[in-house]
This record gives structure tokens, C-alpha cells and sequence, in this order.
């Protein structure tokens, strides 16, 4: 079939050998980049084993549906692909060595504010598995041009909230007082304020309208936090959900965005210890907790703060092991991803890779991720950040799933 004889710049382009821009996606208002469709039906052609003439007919098809409406829509196996591709070229991830076995849940159909919420809490219930994480993404409406679809405000299904006091101190995640304050002025209000207070899931239709869904306890799978050894540790009440629901991060797959496409997998050690109990813009707990282990605090040459990040690594782990939730330590996760590197390299294949983002936040200079050089080139598929409203707040400092690294809350 000549497919460029209709006339149609859709079907020309898509039929020609351009290759995808290396760079991130520019936020488009007229349809899909015919460049990225064409690139990720290559893919997906070569994913699938797909034979020549039903390429043709599938690159036909897309490129007249794109003429009459705009956009197209990617079928659930395209959709699928598409996202387990956009968990592989992700640079920022360093347990993508699961990508194959990620479960994608199509929720396209999905549109309203209470059937989003549902779908994110059964999202919780799919991934917890008897504490056995699986790794699973669950994908709601894309956005078409003049057409936004809704989205998540939250950094994370599952997330503590953070109160300013008038004096400027906080009580929680100082990370979250922006989007606290957002839940609290569409009217959600705790009985109790503490410093684990579960944030309600706020849900922005496109029509701007916003609303607050609070989280069911039986999706959250709460572990109390204890140490082997130092019982005044177990005193203090610390606690921490069960793994990181990434929900503002969207996808685009082949030109088209999907900006709710919440993702979890299973946290490493240190992304609690030495980030979210530890930094001075999140719980920065450090001195209280090292106060729990005998540590003294008075001189920083003792070490203080390595020591206590290592003894709350440690509680950590034990604690989740404890209550059966997956949790890799960072030694196991960096190790895992250079022999699977290692392994794509024998095939061939290149993986992409951030080096500040492999590297965990303790004992960096101990894996081997840390004497090992990556290229980085951004591709797509991918995980894209999606923009918010004008007078959404900006998101703050969080962690993403398999890393030690900041994302976004």
C-alpha cells in the first residue's frame, strides 16, 4: 500500500524512517508527533513479532483515525507494551529490571472523580500481593488536543501530611505542607492531627474542579518501626506506610500522554532512613532518633549522623521483614541492576541510566553502581512529568520506587 499517496501528512510521516527526538517531549496541542507514533509502533512491531503487512495496516489505521479526530487510541496490548517500554528507557530507575513482568492495568474508561479514587485503592490492594510487591502501573484517560483528562494531585496515593505552625515549625513531612494545606481547604481535617496522618487522595477533573477521597486504612499496610537492639528506639512511635504509589507522573506512549498512570514497586531501605526521616525538608528526625541509640550528637567529627542513619537502616529492614513487606536493601538492588546491565550488554542492548540516580544515599562507594559509567539518553516511551494548573502549589521532594533518589510528592 502506498501509504503517503492519500495526500494525508499523517500517514507520509508516519510511514517514513524519521527517527524519535532524543530530547523530553514538548507538551503538544495538535495531535500526536507523527515521529513518536512511528517510533513506537517500531517498537511494538518488534516486542510482539509482528509480520509486515499487519504493520502496514496497523500504521494505516492509526494515521487516518489521527486525521479524522486528532488522535488515536492505542489498543490494551499496545498499551501494555507501551508501558513496560516507557519502565525500560526510564534512566531514573534502578530496579527496571523487572519491566517485563510489570502488570499494567487499563482503566481508560475510568473517568470520574469516585471512580479514579476506587481504581487507585484497588491499584494498592493489586500491588500489596500478601506483601510480596508487584510491580504494577494503572493507566486513566490520555489527554487529546483540547481535551486535558484528569489528574492526580498527590505525589503518592499513600502519603503523611504535614502542618505548619504559626511560629513556622511542622508537624509530619515538611514536604507535604503545601498539599496539606490544599486537603484541608477542601475540607478534610483529621480527628487527631499527628505526624502520620494519611493524606486524602485529591482528584482534579478537567474542568479544574477539585475533591478529597480519604484513604482507606486497608490499603495503606502501616509497619511500626522497631530495632533489635535498641528497645528506647521502638519508643519513639515511628511508622511508615508499605511502599511508594508514584501518582504524578504520567507516560507518553507514542504521542499521546496519559497523565494518571499511577506505578508502584517496593521500597529500598534507605529511601525511609537517609531521605524521608533524615532530610532537613522532609522529617529531618536524625538527632531525636540517634538521641534513641546512646548516640551523642554534640560533635559531628564522632560521626553521629552516619551512625544513626546506618542503626535506622537497620530498623528499617528488620521491621519489614518483620511484617512481611517486600523491601530490597541497597546492596541487593544495585547489584541486581549491573549484572542485568551487564546482561543487556551481552545482547546487544544499551541501558539507559541517571548515575545521581543509581547511587544509594548510604555507602554509595561500596556497589558497584558507583564505579560503573552509564549513558543517558532520554527515549520513548517514558515516564513524563505532566503539567499542573497554574494555581496548583509546586510538588515537593519525595522518593521514587527502587531508587534513593528525589522525586516528587
Amino acid at each position: 500500500m502506498d501509504t503517503a499517496a492519500n495526500g494525508c501528512p499523517w500517514v507520509a510521516n508516519l510511514a517514513s524512517e524519521a527517527p524519535v527526538a532524543s530530547a523530553a517531549p514538548a507538551r503538544r496541542t495538535d495531535g500526536p508527533d507523527p515521529r513518536e507514533v512511528r517510533a513506537f509502533f517500531e517498537q511494538y512491531k518488534a516486542y510482539v513479532d509482528m509480520d509486515d503487512d499487519a504493520f502496514r495496516a496497523r500504521i494505516a489505521e492509526v494515521a487516518a483515525e489521527i486525521q479524522a479526530t486528532g488522535t488515536y487510541t492505542h489498543t490494551t496490548d499496545e498499551l501494555t507494551v507501551g508501558a513496560k517500554l516507557a519502565w525500560y528507557n526510564h534512566s531514573r530507575c534502578v530496579g527496571k529490571l523487572y519491566w517485563r513482568s510489570l502488570t499494567v492495568r487499563d482503566c481508560r474508561d475510568v473517568t470520574t472523580p469516585e471512580g479514579i479514587r476506587d481504581e487507585c485503592f484497588e491499584h494498592q490492594r493489586v500491588v500489596h500481593n500478601g506483601g510480596r510487591i508487584k510491580p504494577t502501573i494503572t493507566i486513566f484517560a490520555p489527554d487529546a488536543p483540547g481535551k486535558p483528562a484528569a489528574r492526580l494531585r498527590n505525589g503518592q496515593i499513600v502519603a503523611y501530611a504535614g502542618y505548619t505552625h504559626e511560629d513556622g515549625t511542622v508537624l509530619g513531612d515538611h514536604g507535604a505542607t503545601e498539599l496539606t494545606e490544599l486537603a484541608l481547604s477542601l475540607g478534610w481535617e483529621p480527628e487527631q492531627r499527628t505526624r502520620f496522618d494519611v493524606l486524602p487522595l485529591i482528584v482534579e477533573t478537567p474542568d479544574g474542579e477539585l475533591s478529597a477521597h480519604p484513604v482507606p486504612d486497608d490499603v495503606v499496610w502501616e509497619i511500626p518501626l522497631t530495632h533489635p537492639g535498641f528497645p528506647a528506639f521502638d519508643d519513639l512511635g515511628l511508622k511508615w506506610y508499605g511502599f511508594p504509589s508514584i501518582a504524578n507522573k504520567g507516560m507518553s506512549i507514542g504521542g499521546i500522554t496519559y497523565p494518571t498512570s499511577p506505578f508502584t514497586g517496593w521500597y529500598l531501605a534507605p529511601e525511609i532512613s537517609a531521605r524521608d526521616f533524615s532530610d532537613e525538608y522532609r522529617y529531618n528526625l536524625l538527632p531525636e532518633i540517634a538521641e534513641s541509640f546512646g548516640i551523642d550528637t554534640s560533635d559531628r567529627r564522632s560521626l553521629w549522623q552516619d551512625r544513626t542513619v546506618i542503626e535506622l537502616t537497620t530498623a528499617v529492614l528488620h521491621s519489614y521483614d518483620t511484617a512481611g513487606m517486600r523491601m530490597d536493601d541497597h546492596y541487593t538492588a544495585t547489584e541486581k541492576f549491573q549484572k542485568w546491565v551487564d546482561a543487556e550488554a551481552k545482547r546487544g542492548r544499551v541501558v539507559d541510566a541517571d548515575w545521581s540516580w543509581m547511587i544509594p544515599p548510604i555507602s554509595a562507594s561500596l556497589t558497584p553502581v558507583f564505579h560503573t559509567e552509564y549513558q543517558n539518553e532520554y527515549k520513548l516511551p517514558n515516564f513524563v512529568q505532566v503539567p499542573l494548573p497554574e494555581t496548583a502549589p509546586e510538588p515537593a521532594a519525595a522518593v521514587c520506587p527502587f531508587t534513593g533518589a528525589a522525586a516528587s510528592v
